[in-house]
């Protein structure tokens, strides 16, 4: 676009925001919006212009012609794009907060000097219907506490089950 062109068209669009009652905000938002697609149908034809089929209505005008009409559709239905924008806007959001959570939960390692080295231990009982995992008391810790001759270092922790009064581990 010739350069006297492109003023020419900026000042009239000034004009016509200067007229157009409403807010400051959907004002500049008009400007803006209708000066953005001026130019992308000025390079979306510009682009069209090298493709086999010039003409505007033709479906195989190339990516120009897509872009262009794309451009021309958003345009036509402000509400439409508006809603679009917010969802695309909403969705990228949501992806980066579960992307932070899982990086921080699942894949950030221990914040430990060696965590391959942690190790679990449980009170193990043998029922008739086999083994199973039984919570550890205070003795069992004092107990594992005096016989410990591999752990550097052990600790305990308590949790709370819904279904249950609570235990220690």
């Amino acid at each position: 676009m010739d350069s006297r062109i492109a003023d020419s068209v900026i000042g009239d669009l000034e004009e016509l925001r200067r007229r157009r009652s409403g807010s400051a905000f959907r004002n500049r938002l008009w400007f803006w919006t209708t000066a953005l697609g001026i130019l992308f149908h000025a390079v979306g034809r510009r682009i069209a212009a090298g493709a086999a089929f010039r003409s505007p209505r033709s479906a195989s005008n190339g990516i120009g012609g897509d872009f262009c009409h794309a451009v021309r559709l958003l345009r036509q239905h402000p509400g439409f794009t508006t809603t679009a924008m917010l969802i695309f806007a909403l969705g990228i959001g949501a992806n980066t907060t579960v992307f932070s959570v899982v990086r921080a939960v699942l894949l950030r390692p221990l914040p430990y000097h060696e965590p391959e080295r942690l190790v679990f231990l449980w009170n193990g009982l043998e029922t008739r219907q086999g083994s199973s995992h039984g919570v550890m008391t205070g003795r069992h810790v004092a107990e594992v506490g005096r016989q410990n001759a591999t752990l550097e270092s052990f600790a305990a922790f308590t949790y709370w089950d819904e279904g249950s009064k609570g235990g220690s581990i």
